[in-house]
């Protein structure tokens, strides 16, 4: 009697569970079943990759619900079913649910959309998703590359699976009506032998927002390096007539970082900062060979104090913040090259300083803490 009462408990658990699933809609492309489709789903596939299951009835990737006969077997550590990665119906998670339904269905919606639960975390705290440009002064029509690499030097990871981000950037000068290309790097850290992961980038068609997404498809997690997992490149374009100096930015908004169980790190975002100079001996000055090393410190910067030391004649500094307005600032000579940078109040936040020497235009990117 006592075993009758503990198992009916758990065969109506199994009623309801399959209840639940049959006559359900899964929508192709949707994997996480929360009204969207979009960068995180790529990462819910990488972990159901290579599983298989009952087919649909109906093969196809339209954008229109498509009813589930059965569960399948394998079930994300959420509790959402494995079915819903089979976005074409066939029985089997592969490359033709990504490049027919996710790809294909990028950004459409349905009913209610639920949050992603993205996890952004502290500069200096969590790790860190880096955005490393190739140079930060250029000229008009310049060709810039930025690495897209991951700090962990605060909290070592050694169980990284993969990773959605949204990206805005400041289209204005950009060439061209898209926004910036994105290359993974091959053979890299995060897949050796180019075989155990898939991505996806949506640059936006120009609007300023993009999103980014990798995962390997495994099951197998790695150790996170801090070399570069991916590169953006971009074009700038002219000036806006007026201006003598303009700034591209581009920023990781939020960011998923998972292993294979689902479980998010907290990680902390970044912005990169390149000043365009219309004045080609702004950038033609920093090829000039021996050119001394500027510094910034303390960084982060806090109660407003920062110095500069450069061992060159200061003719100027600028500051820049992440929105690209430019302020003027003076700074006082304390000791022979050494100069204390006299800042405005200023909300915690990345700028940029522009520092033009006799011999070269240089920026150095600060961070200003509570």
């Amino acid at each position: 009697m006592r075993v009758t009462q503990l198992l009916l408990p758990l065969t109506i658990c199994l009623i309801l569970f399959h209840v639940s699933l049959n006559g359900q809609e899964v929508w192709p492309g949707d994997v996480n079943n929360n009204g969207i489709v979009n960068s995180v789903d790529l990462l819910y596939y990488g972990i159901a990759y290579g599983s298989s299951g009952p087919e649909r009835s109906s093969v196809n990737t339209d954008w229109a619900p498509q009813t589930v006969p059965n569960p399948w077997a394998g079930m994300f550590p959420n509790g959402i079913n494995y079915a819903y990665a089979d976005c074409d119906g066939d029985g089997l998670v592969d490359e033709t649910d990504l490049e027919d339904a996710i790809e294909e269905n990028f950004g459409l919606t349905h009913g209610v959309q639920l949050p992603d639960n993205f996890t952004n975390g502290e500069v200096g705290i969590n790790p860190q998703i880096r955005l490393i440009p190739d140079a930060t002064v250029v000229g008009e029509g310049a060709i810039i590359s930025i690495d897209l690499q991951i700090d962990d030097s605060n909290m070592p990871i050694d169980n990284f699976y993969g990773m959605a981000l949204k990206i805005g950037y400041t289209p204005e000068l950009l060439a061209g009506d898209d926004g910036p290309d994105f290359d993974l790097i091959e053979n890299s850290w995060f897949d050796p032998n180019n075989e155990d992961s898939e991505s996806i980038y949506e640059d936006g068609d120009g609007s300023g927002q993009a999103e980014l997404g990798i995962t390997r498809t495994n099951q197998q997690s790695v150790t996170v390096s801090p070399d570069a997992l991916g590169q953006f490149s971009i074009v700038i374009e002219d000036i806006i007539v007026g201006l003598e100096v303009d700034t591209f930015k581009i920023w990781i908004d939020s960011v998923l970082f998972i292993d294979p169980l689902l479980t998010a790190t907290a990680t902390a975002t970044d912005t990169a900062i390149v000043i365009v100079a219309k004045d080609g001996k702004v950038t033609a000055n920093q090829e000039i060979p021996h050119l001394q090393p500027v510094r910034l410190y303390p960084n982060p910067v806090m109660d407003g104090q920062l110095f500069l030391k450069t061992d060159e004649p200061l003719e100027n500094i600028q500051l820049f913040d992440e929105l690209g307005r430019a302020f003027s600032l003076s700074a006082q000579r304390q000791t022979t090259g050494t100069y204390r940078v006299m800042l405005p109040d200023l909300p915690p936040g990345f700028y940029v300083l522009g520092i033009q020497t006799k011999y070269q235009w240089h920026s150095e990117k600060f961070f200003i803490t509570k």
